[in-house]
């Protein structure tokens, strides 16, 4: 009888072992299936992004610099913080007119 209760004690421990082995190898098995699922849509995501890039700089290959200059100018300003005072000073002032100056000269 003492030796049958090992016996049956061996047998629930090796069965509760494989069952725990299962588990692990499921629980596994769907985060590699998780993981690549979400590999596949991040790079799906990005190669749409690189399309989309890609078609934008393509409608400007042959704009002049000058207006692509002013269109990033404009996308920069449209992304900076609220100014509340700009105090000019004479010395800022006489600087910025003569560059202005300057290149109406040339």
């Amino acid at each position: 009888m003492v030796a049958q209760d090992g016996a049956n004690a061996r047998r629930r421990a090796e069965e509760a072992a494989a069952a725990a082995l299962v588990e692990a190898t499921a629980a596994s098995e769907r985060e590699a299936l998780r993981s690549a699922a979400t590999a596949s849509s991040t790079r799906e995501i990005g190669e749409a992004e690189a399309a989309a890039q890609s078609a934008k700089l393509a409608a400007y290959a042959g704009v002049d610099t000058a207006i692509l200059t002013a269109l990033a100018l404009q996308q920069f300003a449209a992304n900076l913080p609220e100014i509340g005072q700009l105090t000019i000073t004479p010395d800022l002032l006489s600087k910025v007119l003569s560059g202005i100056g300057a290149t109406q000269e040339q």
